[in-house]
């Protein structure tokens, strides 16, 4: 159920194609509304009567009574031209307009609901009272709350681990396929490398060097001398005479001295 803005359209699409899209009843009743306000003016009792029907036309029968109701006004009004563009936006959500379907199959028609739930559901979880999240996380948050509140947590539970699984082995192929690129390019350029031809070399000349004989020194012998005792030099103190002797310590002592 949405108010049927063109980008409305395109997320829709992008997530959902195959989804039913509703137009929130109180906005066609909107478009309506201006065209017979327009017409017979807003405070009449004519547009009210004309809207009145109109409306319990369009949710009990659908669009196809409607429109045609619609077109002859803009074709009986051709001097105000937004008349034009209300019944442009009618037309081009016609499909979205199946409102006696919607009751049949127990859909909603309004997005009252929706609105509601952005306020339970988001902002109940951004917007409450020690909440943090960071800006990247919000929509997988969003997509596990959406989960929660809906009581299907199993079910999407087991489609997310599913996906992150084949998320896993997709990037393993790729790297794999990556490696096999890489390898038989490496392969493929030694394969094909072109080979360099050295140049010719000439034909080298060997210049044969005589050897001239080097003369033998003579061997001059000398002749061992003989092996001397060593002796203390003069000034060794062992040449020296000590200091005290027995001849000196017995003329320095006393004639009465005992022994």
């Amino acid at each position: 159920v949405t108010d049927g803005a063109e980008w409305e359209q395109g997320f829709i699409d992008y997530h959902r194609a195959d989804a039913v899209r509703i137009l929130d009843f109180p906005h066609a009743a909107e478009y309506v509304w201006q065209i017979g306000a327009a017409v017979w003016g807003a405070e009449t009792p004519e547009a009210q009567k004309w809207l009145e029907d109109q409306l319990k036309s369009l949710k009990h029968q659908g669009p196809e009574q409607v429109l045609p109701e619609l077109r002859a006004l803009v074709e009986a009004h051709q001097e105000t031209p937004e008349l034009a563009g209300w019944l442009a936006y009618l037309e081009k959500r016609e499909a979205h307009m199946q409102y006696p379907t919607c009751q049949e199959q127990g859909w909603p028609m309004g997005s009252g609901a929706v609105e509601s739930g952005n306020k339970l559901v988001v902002e109940a979880r951004l917007k409450g009272s020690g909440m943090h999240w960071a800006r990247e996380h919000v929509n997988p948050m969003l997509g596990l709350r959406n989960a929660v509140c809906n009581d299907r947590w199993d079910e999407a539970w087991e489609q997310i681990s599913n996906h992150r699984i084949h998320q896993a082995q997709k990037r393993r192929q790729t790297r794999h396929a990556q490696r096999l690129a890489a390898s038989s390019r490496t392969l493929s350029d030694n394969n094909h490398a072109p080979i360099v031809a050295s140049p010719p070399q000439q034909d080298a000349v060997e210049l044969s060097v005589p050897v001239l004989p080097t003369p033998s020194a003579e061997k001059i012998e000398v002749p061992a001398q003989a092996k001397q005792p060593w002796r203390p030099p003069p000034d060794h103190p062992w040449r020296r005479r000590p200091a005290c002797t027995p001849s000196r310590w017995r003329r320095s002592r006393p004639a009465d001295a005992k022994i």
